[in-house]
């Protein structure tokens, strides 16, 4: 039986960003979820409605999601690169987000420009989340987990994700560990916007 088509969501998209290095795999991980959506398991609940992943400036993907228990919701997914597009990623976060996927390179030579884009990340989330209530999600990826000069994920722990946000180890390129950190944002970034809606409204 053929599903009647559903229309696109209203109001503004759940805003998700994977931001990190150039190179730490963040455009793996939008292919990834993109040609997830060709499971069968997953036909009829998420749709593309439209993407862009190839060698722009700000790729992207615009999914329409049809949960079994809830209403309609359309998510966009941006990639970010902190430290080379710094005004760029503070206008975005700070201009408000439901979501962040920080991803991580592993390799040993790279590390500091990873915790240096974590920190660009954090304090434009700061700014933004004096506004709300809820502060937003965070999620960490760390990628590239099969290099054989990658680094010990406790000491990444010490040195970059001092707020112990949660972190997922990934092998991003063989799809490892990259839907598991896409539901889990989207989750967390679905109740987020609802506490926060709920704050807005006078609810407590």
């Amino acid at each position: 039986m053929n599903r009647e088509p559903v229309p696109p969501p209203a109001g503004r998209p759940l805003k998700i960003v994977y931001a990190g290095i150039r190179g730490a795999g963040k455009r793996t991980n939008l292919r990834v979820i993109r040609e997830a959506l060709e499971q069968p398991s997953l036909q009829g609940l998420v749709s593309l409605a439209g993407h862009s992943i190839g060698d722009s400036l700000m790729d992207f993907l615009l999914l329409d999601l049809t949960p079994r228990f809830s209403a309609p919701l359309r998510v966009l997914v941006l990639k970010l690169c902190p430290t080379l597009h710094r005004e760029m990623t503070r206008d975005i976060l700070i201009g408000g987000v439901d979501g962040v996927v920080l991803v991580v390179d592993s390799e040993v030579g790279v590390f500091p420009a990873s915790v240096k884009a974590y920190a660009e990340v954090c304090e434009a989330l700061a700014v933004s989340d004096a506004r709300e209530k809820e502060p937003t999600p965070v999620l960490v990826q760390y990628n590239k987990r099969d290099l054989q000069d990658r680094l010990p994920i406790w000491y990444m722990q010490s040195e970059l994700n001092q707020r112990r946000f949660q972190w997922v180890s990934a092998i991003a390129r063989e799809g490892k560990g990259v839907l598991p950190v896409f539901r889990s944002i989207v989750m967390a970034a679905m109740e987020t916007r609802d506490l926060r809606l709920k704050s807005m409204a006078g609810y407590h």
